[in-house]
């Protein structure tokens, strides 16, 4: 990758190593990684700044079940499954980035933006508990009408606290939450993290004007990139792809230990597999 994203820094590592996870350079890269007793470490390197070298992480970490990783190139030894997200360049005039929208997108922000004192909508960013609560069933919300899984709670709300690499902004209709959209940081990119609207606030456009404050605020802060977190994952789901330029990323695995990978497979479903990947966090998973 050209630019850092926040999985490749400190912060990011750090706020791993609290729920369990330990962490090492490898040849520029930031790699998280878990050792899980009797069975082996599983090892993740999100956005590599260097082409990854799963040789160079096997010299320092022995007993590995699999390396995964996310990258703009398919990469050699890998299973790659691409995937599409969406890049807003920022560091613009706030003219130029709009004018980078579909026509739809387009009209809906300037829309709000010459109705905005009417349309009883607001942004603000919240680092409360409340905001925090609205947030997560609003996700909840989300991820049943879209039939995808919840993340696991601790680990959202771990990344939450870490003000230094997330921000949460919570959209109101008549000072009533009706969408929410938290975002992690680097210094170069801002990546939309996890969000979503109430099905019934649909008219009130609040996926624009979340995102668009988004946008907005990091542009501000002279950040480069707004990567929206993934698109096409439903052939119905078109909301991002007007936004910015299509960018395809590669989501690759190796398991170099396949006994020990297809145990962890039981993890979903034994709490003994759980709770040593885990530890004791592990009851707290899938809240």
């Amino acid at each position: 990758m050209q630019i850092r994203y926040p999985y490749q820094t400190e912060q990011w590592c750090q706020t791993m190593k609290r729920l369990g996870h330990e962490y090492m350079k490898v040849d520029g890269n930031y790699v998280h990684y878990k050792s899980v007793p009797l069975v082996g470490t599983f090892v993740k390197c999100y956005y590599p700044l260097v082409r990854l070298d799963v040789d160079h992480i096997k010299e320092k970490l022995p007993g590995i079940v699999s390396v995964e990783c996310v990258s703009d190139e398919s990469l050699a030894g890998f299973q790659n499954e691409p995937n599409h997200t969406v890049w807003v360049n920022l560091g613009q005039n706030e003219s130029v980035i709009l004018s980078s929208f579909n026509k739809t997108v387009r009209n809906t922000v300037r829309r709000y933006i010459r109705k905005e004192k009417d349309s009883g909508v607001s942004v603000e960013s919240d680092r409360s508990s409340d905001g925090f609560e609205a947030f997560w069933k609003i996700l909840q919300h989300t991820a049943q009408r879209g039939e995808f899984h919840c993340p696991a709670r601790p680990i959202v709300e771990t990344v939450f606290h870490e003000a230094s690499l997330s921000h949460l902004f919570i959209c109101r209709h008549r000072d009533k939450p009706i969408a929410a959209f938290m975002t992690v940081h680097s210094k170069d990119v801002a990546y939309f993290y996890y969000g979503g609207t109430y099905a019934d606030a649909f008219s009130t456009y609040a996926s624009y004007v979340g995102h668009w404050t988004i946008i907005k605020h990091y542009n501000e802060l002279g950040l480069k990139v707004y990567d929206m977190g993934g698109v096409g994952y439903s052939d119905r789901y078109h909301f991002k792809k007007g936004w910015g330029q299509l960018v395809t990323l590669y989501c690759s695995r190796r398991v170099v230990s396949r006994a020990p990978y297809a145990l962890l497979g039981l993890f979903r479903r034994t709490q003994l597999i759980r709770s040593l990947y885990y530890g004791l966090k592990a009851k707290h998973y899938g809240d």
